[in-house]
């Protein structure tokens, strides 16, 4: 789990809303568009936009079928990769990712800076990545010197 991941959450999250917002959009379109039986002779080359409006509303079902399936198995990975954070971390990490606010509300909330949640935000990112190559690396390395030799060295940057 990266900066990466955690952005692509953010931006599935953010395509869901926009197309739901797109069919209610749709939705009301059609529903002006839905004639009201008339005795008014129908004018020549007036286009029914029905049909187009039906298939739109479709396809945008469609993509809000896959996004919620895509969102599902991301917020699963996400989780998971917060679940091992400490509380704090984890606290702020949920708040920006998974329910999408801002920093600010979350140092009222909070009651930290915004400072001091971007450290540990830093702090959080740097464990998730830290926590990633250690179960990678956990089959090659004796957990009793490997990965801490590193960390007592400095080299736990990915």
């Amino acid at each position: 789990m990266n900066r990466f991941d955690l952005k692509e959450y953010r931006r599935l999250a953010e395509d869901l809303k926009y197309t739901e917002n797109e069919i209610i959009r749709w939705e009301a379109l059609a529903e002006k568009s839905t004639r009201a039986p008339s005795h008014a002779p129908v004018l020549c080359g007036v286009h029914d936009p029905m049909p187009h409006i039906v298939d739109k509303l479709s396809e945008l079902r469609e993509t809000v079928t896959r996004l919620r399936w895509e969102m599902r198995q991301a917020r699963q990975c996400v989780e998971r990769a917060f679940e091992r954070l400490p509380a704090l971390q984890r606290r702020v990490m949920l708040a920006r990712y998974i329910e999408g606010r801002d920093w600010l509300s979350i140092a009222h909330d909070m009651s930290y800076s915004e400072a001091y949640l971007y450290k540990l935000h830093e702090k959080a990112l740097l464990s998730m990545k830290f926590l990633q190559g250690k179960r990678r690396k956990s089959s090659k390395t004796d957990p009793a010197k490997g990965d801490m030799e590193k960390v007592a060295h400095g080299k736990v940057a990915g």
